[in-house]
């Protein structure tokens, strides 16, 4: 393993730029809401530039969630309308993904075990912000045929925060959607699928060569696969 491996909370993606953090709702519901798509989008019903803030900028007051009518966009995904396995036959589950900023770096916690670390970084989304967010996505909701009364048929939550990501995936600055997409991190710009310190080991993700998103992770892991094989396969020989 590496010699010089942090089991910390990683907040810094090294010279590159990490892409926004989300707080994601799991909910489990006990009735079907066939009005929903798999994949919904929910955007501000007014041009607001704000509403695209937290997006183009890691500022953790764009979206405050403060203000309950600062503007946010949030998805929705229904996995019950395509995979009927998703969910117990009469009830539905959701997805709710509200983009939020990463992780804010804390010099008072550097120091800290990383169970300690954690619970401070934790604070950052706490049930007071949690609360808020929930209340306002839901209340959005609720004024859309079909989905008036999903508050009431919540039966059961999970809430993942960029908090929760850091701590289970260890993903930097607790963004689960990896780099950024800026033109200096795409395709041959991000991190090479190489260790340039260590001929043995090779990288695959979604924070490098050829991207992120399932495809091209994919097809990073397949290139990977036959990198490893081939370095296998000159061992052997010598």
């Amino acid at each position: 393993m590496f010699k010089n491996a942090s089991f910390g909370i990683k907040l810094t993606c090294g010279r590159c730029f990490c892409f926004v953090g989300v707080i994601a709702f799991h909910w489990s519901l006990k009735k079907p809401f066939d009005c929903l798509n798999t994949h919904n989008v929910f955007l501000m019903d007014r041009k607001n530039e704000a509403s695209w803030g937290v997006l183009r900028l890691n500022d953790p007051s764009i979206p405050s969630f403060e203000d309950e009518q600062h503007p946010f966009n949030f998805y929705v995904h229904r996995a019950g309308k395509v995979d009927p396995t998703a969910a117990p036959e009469g009830c539905d589950s959701i997805m709710v993904l509200v983009p939020c900023c990463t992780l804010q770096r804390d010099k008072k916690l550097a120091k800290l075990s990383r169970e300690d670390t954690i619970s401070g970084y934790s604070e950052q989304f706490n049930e007071v912000l949690i609360h808020k967010v929930r209340a306002s996505v839901l209340d959005r909701l609720s004024v859309l045929s079909g989905l008036e009364g999903l508050k009431d048929n919540i039966v059961d939550e999970v809430v993942d925060t960029p908090a929760t990501y850091a701590d289970d995936f260890n993903l930097a600055a607790g963004t689960p959607f990896a780099l950024s997409h800026g033109f200096g991190q795409l395709s041959l710009t991000r991190p090479a699928q190489q260790s340039k310190e260590l001929d043995n080991t090779l990288f695959v993700g979604a924070s490098t060569r050829p991207g992120n998103g399932v495809p091209l992770v994919l097809l990073g892991a397949k290139q990977v696969a036959q990198k490893a094989v081939e370095k296998l396969k000159n061992k052997i020989q010598l």
